[in-house]
């Protein structure tokens, strides 16, 4: 395990660090196995919607702000009112337990 990572705010405070470790190779290559095994399962079963841009092959965040700013501008021309809400996702998922095995089950995966 090396130092942790420092993210962004006060040095002081433990929440603004990740952890970091160093992997080995073979922990890599199953990981990307792992990932792309599941991203096939996803994809099979349209268990994503068409708006996960993070997770389909070749759509990125530059799809996502071209639609966004395509339904904005579709919107205004048909003379309707739009909103936005933005949050700030950048320590989301940095230290939240969802239980991941019960989710992989609940969308048809085991773990045997």
């Amino acid at each position: 395990m090396r130092n942790p990572l420092y993210t962004s705010g006060n040095k002081k405070d433990i929440s603004n660090y990740i952890p970091i470790s160093v992997l080995i190779s073979c922990s890599i290559i199953f990981e990307k196995a792992v990932q792309s095994r599941l991203l096939e399962h996803l994809h099979i079963n349209n268990i994503l919607c068409r708006e996960e841009y993070g997770f389909m092959t070749k759509l990125t965040t530059e799809n996502a702000t071209y639609k966004l700013i395509n339904e904005i501008l579709n919107a205004w021309n048909n003379k309707l009112r739009v909103g936005d809400i933005f949050c700030d996702l950048e320590k989301a998922f940095a230290g939240v337990n969802h239980k991941l095995i019960s989710k992989l089950e609940t969308y048809g995966m085991t773990c045997r």
